[in-house]
């Protein structure tokens, strides 16, 4: 399955779980259905990525501070977009484990599917930090437990007060 280039990710509360609609380059949808367990995993190891990162410029502040400051950026240079709509006959894939890759310049995602079907998305860290601003939102809208996210995270304002739940 080729790379997504957008994504609209939002909570199911009769699923309770998050829904994440992506669109490929040639304006194909596919509906990605993630557990809480598995995002639990997924948001701890971004994190930590996140957290490894040289801070350039910015190294000299504490590292709560900086990832603070980096968050706080990135979700103010989020553009809000028109979600990505997915056909009635769209796939809809329960998401069994994601696959993730870091280069220096990109974080990849492969969604692993049962039926080992695995789109992929690729985000740049500002993107990344947008995508888990959203995400951390939608955890305080299904009201999960907060236990994989670091302080840093939880500082910052609320994405709701910005920008819609949109990634594209």
């Amino acid at each position: 399955m080729p790379g997504l280039n957008k994504i609209t990710t939002t909570y199911s509360e009769t699923e309770d779980r998050l829904r994440l609609v992506g669109e490929d380059a040639a304006g194909e949808a596919v509906v990605l259905w993630l557990t809480r367990r598995l995002v639990n995993r997924l948001v701890r190891q971004l994190v930590e990525w996140l957290e490894a990162e040289d801070g350039g410029a910015l190294a000299a502040l504490g590292p709560e501070l900086r990832q603070s400051w980096a968050q706080e950026k990135a979700v103010r240079q989020l553009e809000p977009s028109a979600p990505v709509r997915a056909r009635g006959d769209a796939p809809k894939l329960l998401v069994a484990s994601v696959d993730l890759s870091r280069d220096q310049r990109r974080y990849v995602l492969r969604f692993r599917t049962a039926d080992d079907t695995a789109p992929s998305l690729s985000l740049s860290s500002t993107e990344l930090r947008q995508w888990l601003g959203i995400v951390h939102h939608l955890y305080l809208a299904a009201d999960w437990p907060r236990d994989p996210w670091p302080a840093w995270m939880e500082e910052t304002a609320p994405v709701e007060q910005r920008q819609p739940a949109l990634l594209h």
